[in-house]
């Protein structure tokens, strides 16, 4: 059975690094970015990522668009904003591209490893 890859981005390092052990206890390998700038880089870097987790509200790039310049070479990969307000998110999700907006304070990581297995994705061609 193939391991699950999930990039996971937030500028809190605690909250970071809450969630890393959260993922791992289920089987993840896991890689963390501080920055979505960072992030972006991981996510070129690592081609074969499940999952992206990411910050609605980072301050060097917010999460929409950091949802906007993924999908250009990952139109299909799951990719989940996390906000402490999480009620903003279904026109958020709908709109923009984002898989779904998840609630920091409760991360359901089984649901999020289900969408890892099952949403199927193509990268374009980066050439």
């Amino acid at each position: 059975m193939k391991q699950l890859v999930a990039l996971m981005i937030d500028d809190m390092i605690n909250q970071l690094d809450i969630l890393e052990q959260r993922f791992l206890a289920i089987g993840f390998v896991v890689h963390k970015a501080l920055s979505g700038e960072e992030g972006l880089r991981l996510l070129a870097l690592h081609p074969k990522i499940d999952v992206v987790i990411y910050d609605l509200q980072m301050p060097d790039l917010d999460g929409l668009e950091f949802v906007k310049r993924a999908r250009k070479f990952y139109p299909l990969i799951p990719i989940f904003l996390m906000s402490e307000s999480p009620h903003l998110g279904f026109e958020i999700t709908q709109t923009d591209g984002a898989t779904h907006l998840l609630s920091k304070t409760f991360i359901d990581v089984e649901r999020v490893a289900r969408a890892a297995k099952n949403w199927p994705y193509k990268t374009k061609d980066l050439v």
